[in-house]
């Protein structure tokens, strides 16, 4: 494992879960470019601010388990929209947004944490939507939703102000970004 400012370290037993954590200053990054075919090895930055963070995998995770994450120094619990509410994620699935709220690193550091997440790339660049509320993310640089899926605008969350900010569904989504988003119909 390569280590970043001397705080990189490997989340979980063996292979089966390559998480890598490094503490990092400054805005959320974009991850790199995304294979073309689904299926083929694929990785995704997520970037974590002290407070809560509203993010989406953008790779289908090898062997996705949110207790190796959870067992991250200054992650917490991992949380999904169902529909009706939220419920803790059992695993991470591409497309799907996720909550996490992060502890400051130190109280006077307000650093945050990247994970990197590897596994495949997914189908597609966007979930299917449902009727109703949906929290979901793109797998790469599209717009969130085509024309007619979504009612109005989107939502995404702005970690460094711990507000939601508007976002037009034609807007190009960013990959590892959560989003919500009203459905009239679905699937789209």
């Amino acid at each position: 494992m390569q280590r970043s400012n001397g705080r990189s370290r490997r989340v979980g037993r063996g292979a089966a879960f390559a998480v890598a954590l490094a503490v990092v200053a400054g805005g959320p990054g974009r991850p790199p470019a995304a294979c073309a075919a689904p299926g083929d090895p694929a990785s995704s930055g997520l970037q974590f601010q002290p407070g809560w963070n509203l993010f989406a995998m953008a790779v289908v995770p090898d062997a996705a388990s949110t207790q190796a994450l959870m067992s991250a120094d200054g992650l917490g619990r991992f949380w999904e929209w169902t529909g009706a509410g939220y419920d803790p994620a059992a695993t991470f699935s591409p497309h799907c947004g996720y909550w996490a709220f992060c502890q400051p690193v130190s109280p006077t550091r307000a650093d945050g944490i990247e994970l990197w997440m590897h596994g495949t790339e997914p189908e597609g660049v966007r979930p299917a939507f449902t009727p109703g509320w949906n929290l979901f993310g793109v797998s790469r640089p599209v717009p969130l939703a085509p024309p007619g899926a979504l009612r109005g605008t989107a939502f995404r969350w702005d970690a460094g102000r711990q507000i939601l900010r508007v976002v037009a569904t034609s807007a190009e989504g960013e990959p590892g970004v959560g989003y919500w988003g009203y459905a009239n119909r679905g699937p789209v």
